[in-house]
């Protein structure tokens, strides 16, 4: 089975040590390689979609596995440096803005988007990639939240726990191309006011390393345990 991961950032991708791995060409694409697995960075916010469709285009793949580090609720019961997966991931932001309140395509209620019992709509269901992560609902927002009022209804509406700026164009590009999606990331911050001293990224790279290794056997042969 031929793996893709897609990890948004190269900070996350050296992050993790990937690239430590033997370089490898996808179809233009500068990856790396460890037996049927392969390793690319996708790009941030829309870009990794846009990379997940050209892959999919281009190659024989089975899955697409979308790994980073993401933002997490507060009061939901995640805590900092977890790692979880996605059930779902909705694009939250794509539609318009009432003040701060937020109204996508799904909330628009356009006929034409539930014709054919086709996914035209902006969720998108996750494969389940580890029986021993949590699984939570995801978001994917153009900009960080910050404000309270977006931050209650991330929750109340959109009854999320997850935000990053990827994982539904992901999905997007996975629909089109008939492959399964599933996403997994290590909480390094909060969603709220904005306060850097506060996030643990380095931590939550170093669990999500250890993950991954578990997840990929062949990764011992090139990585230690620390991130």
């Amino acid at each position: 089975m031929r793996r893709i991961w897609l990890i948004p950032s190269w900070q996350e991708f050296c992050g993790l040590g990937l690239d430590a791995l033997p370089p490898f060409d996808l179809e233009g694409l500068e990856a790396r390689r460890v037996g049927e697995h392969v390793f690319v960075v996708s790009g941030i916010g829309p870009a990794s979609g846009i990379t997940a469709s050209l892959i999919g285009a281009r190659s024989q793949i089975d899955e697409m596995v979308l790994i980073g580090i993401a933002g997490g609720l507060p009061n939901v019961g995640l805590s900092l440096g977890e790692v979880v997966q996605a059930s779902t991931d909705i694009l939250v932001d794509l539609g318009y803005s009432e003040g701060e309140r937020r109204v996508n395509l799904d909330r628009m209620q356009l006929d034409f988007l539930r014709a054919d019992g086709r996914q035209w709509g902006c969720q998108f269901h996750c494969k389940s990639l580890d029986p021993h992560l949590a699984t939570h609902a995801f978001a994917t927002v153009s900009q960080v939240t910050q404000k309270p009022l977006q931050v209650e209804q991330l929750q109340s509406e959109f009854k999320v726990s997850v935000e990053s700026m990827e994982g539904a164009y992901v999905g997007l590009a996975c629909s089109l191309i008939g492959v399964p999606f599933g996403q997994v990331r290590a909480i390094s911050n909060f969603i709220g006011p904005r306060d850097p001293a506060t996030w643990q990224i380095q931590p939550a790279l170093k669990r999500l390393k250890a993950w991954l290794m578990g997840s990929v056997p062949e990764l011992g042969a090139y990585l230690d345990g620390e991130a």
